[in-house]
């Protein structure tokens, strides 16, 4: 907001034509992708690392709120209209956050399960973790190796031996917390990857067969309710006395009343001089009535008319006949 006014007032010295006076002073894009890289990263190191450093709380905090304020200026003030964005990058981002909670769980049980920072005996958990890992007596022999320099760098075995150091008491609750994540994780991704092509289609088919039952259902409900509804003729009887439209004539219906009496003269008056018969002159005297009270004569209906309000209704009026 400060620097690209100042850049734009040097180089329009150079400028000559209105296009390239456009392109200076047009402002920046507005990268989603990359501020929304940048947040990530922000929120994955303060979710990873904050159980050995509770600091990083804080720092969160404080940069959510400083980045909120001025991503909205900045978008506002100091960038050009962006492009309308769909919601699947921020819905890939949401898909992510949970793996922020794993890391966490994990770097949190690595450093509570640390002996030389936070001591702890062993909790009741240590059987189930022997049985994951590693055994206590080769546990004792690995973490004696890497006292005495014996072992330089990560081993596997000394992974285990730290993954067992998960089970003292205090990290046995992050124990299992990071082990429902862990198995979460694997069956996730065993069932998107390795078995979705093949469950996919089953999916659809029960979905399918679901929806058929329940159009059948809603098939029999409605026979059921047809059957037991009244004819036509009465039910015509009925919304009348209680104020309803019961067809679909313009004729019949108040609101639309006046439109059709205009419609039907016209009608008549082009077919009069298409005739070559003398044309209506004016409206008949009881329009002005009609349009003044919102009433007016109905039109007798059409032949055929009534039998077909009677099948559009559900009632077989030759049946009845």
């Amino acid at each position: 907001y400060i620097v690209t006014p100042l850049l734009a007032r040097f180089y329009s010295r150079k400028k000559v034509t209105q296009e390239a006076l456009n392109q200076v002073y047009t402002l920046p894009q507005w990268n989603l992708a990359l501020r929304l890289a940048q947040s990530l990263n922000v929120m994955f190191c303060i979710a990873m690392y904050s159980g050995g450093m509770p600091i990083l709380y804080p720092i969160g905090c404080l940069y959510c709120v400083v980045a909120y304020w001025l991503d909205k200026w900045c978008l506002l003030k100091g960038s050009c209209r962006p492009p309308a964005y769909k919601e699947d990058v921020l819905k890939l981002s949401m898909h992510m956050l949970p793996m922020a909670a794993f890391l966490h769980t994990a770097v949190a049980a690595w450093t509570f399960g640390n002996q030389d920072l936070f001591p702890s005996r062993w909790s009741i958990l240590k059987p189930l973790a022997e049985s994951l890992f590693i055994s206590g007596e080769r546990y004792d022999g690995v973490m004696e190796e890497y006292r005495t320099g014996a072992v330089y760098g990560v081993t596997w075995d000394f992974l285990m031996a730290r993954l067992l150091d998960f089970s003292r008491e205090g990290a046995w609750l992050l124990m299992c917390i990071f082990l429902c994540c862990f198995v979460y994780y694997v069956i996730y991704y065993i069932c998107h990857f390795l078995l979705g092509p093949f469950l996919r289609p089953v999916g659809m088919l029960l979905m399918e067969c679901c929806f058929s039952c329940a159009r059948g259902h809603k098939l029999a409900d409605g026979g059921s309710q047809a059957a037991q509804s009244p004819p036509f003729r009465e039910a015509k009887h009925e919304m009348e006395a209680k104020g309803i439209t019961s067809s679909y004539r313009l004729s019949d219906n108040q609101f639309y009343r006046d439109a059709y009496r205009a419609l039907d003269f016209t009608h008549k008056q082009v077919t009069q001089q298409s005739l070559g018969l003398p044309s209506i002159s004016k409206l008949p005297s009881d329009f002005t009535l009609a349009a003044a009270s919102g009433e007016g004569p109905q039109t007798p209906p059409a032949d055929g008319e009534d039998e077909m309000e009677e099948q559009e209704a559900g009632s077989p009026r030759k049946q009845e006949r």
